[in-house]
């Protein structure tokens, strides 16, 4: 356990007798913000904003300790309830890994491990990672939060992963008029195709993020222009069918 207000509590580790794998964690109740996006579509910004905060400040305390979430997406923050308040809780660091570890790279038997909505360019490219990607996956959460959408659809996994790799999102303001230009621009920093354009980890994130919401316009990276070719490798093979982009989160948590 990371012992973080934000991050679900595991109490214990192990195996019953029969080989089969058990963990112990804090009863939550509430639901997850996959429900609430579902039901709500996108969120009062005040909402969004507080619970963009939470998922933050757990992500600082992973990357401090070198950890990378890899698959940070709304099934895996849970809004608990208590005593009337809500209380974010980032779950299921399953497929993190440790910022040095030789594995630290997204692909496992030629998969990539992730949920295609939230995967950044290097992520999908199967390349090796660091805490970059989860910079981008806030970026992605706190747009879907605003807007009801996430910034990248398409019809099916390759073609997901081309528009990923291929194109930029839009301005979340296109699609929610309301959003202040310096929390648009915390999050579309966020979302820079180039690593290097982004913020270096979540701690970074954290403090343009706070700055953003007292109105102040946070500094920005340094900039470098994208070259204007971009090698696509599509995975073979999963693109033979059309997939509803609603379904693809949980095709690809089995």
């Amino acid at each position: 356990s990371l012992g973080h207000p934000n991050i679900v509590e595991i109490y214990d580790l192990g195996a019953l007798d029969n080989g089969v794998p058990f963990q112990v964690m804090e009863l939550l109740e509430g639901q997850t913000l996959a429900g609430r996006i579902e039901i709500e579509g996108g969120l009062a910004i005040d909402d969004a904003l507080v619970i963009g905060d939470q998922v933050l400040s757990a992500l600082d305390a992973a990357h401090q300790r070198g950890i990378v979430h890899r698959d940070l997406k709304p099934d895996n923050v849970f809004l608990a309830q208590r005593e009337g308040r809500t209380i974010v809780k980032l779950l299921d660091f399953g497929i993190s890994k440790t910022i040095g570890e030789e594995t630290l790279s997204l692909t496992k038997t030629g998969m990539v491990v992730g949920t295609p909505f939230y995967l950044a360019p290097e992520q999908a490219r199967g390349d090796d990672v660091d805490q970059r990607i989860d910079v981008w996956a806030m970026g992605v959460l706190l747009y879907e939060m605003i807007t009801g959408t996430t910034p990248f659809r398409a019809e099916n996994y390759n073609k997901l992963i081309v528009r990923i790799l291929t194109t930029r999102a839009e301005p979340p303001s296109t699609r929610q008029p309301r959003i202040s230009k310096e929390i648009e621009q915390v999050i579309m920093t966020a979302l820079s195709h180039d690593r290097d354009d982004r913020y270096a980890d979540a701690g970074q994130m954290l403090v343009a993020f706070t700055k953003a919401r007292r109105g102040e316009m946070p500094a920005r990276p340094p900039h470098r222009a994208m070259p204007v070719d971009v090698d696509v490798e599509v995975v073979p093979g999963s693109g033979e069918e059309d997939l509803d982009p609603t379904e693809v989160s949980d095709a690809f948590r089995r």
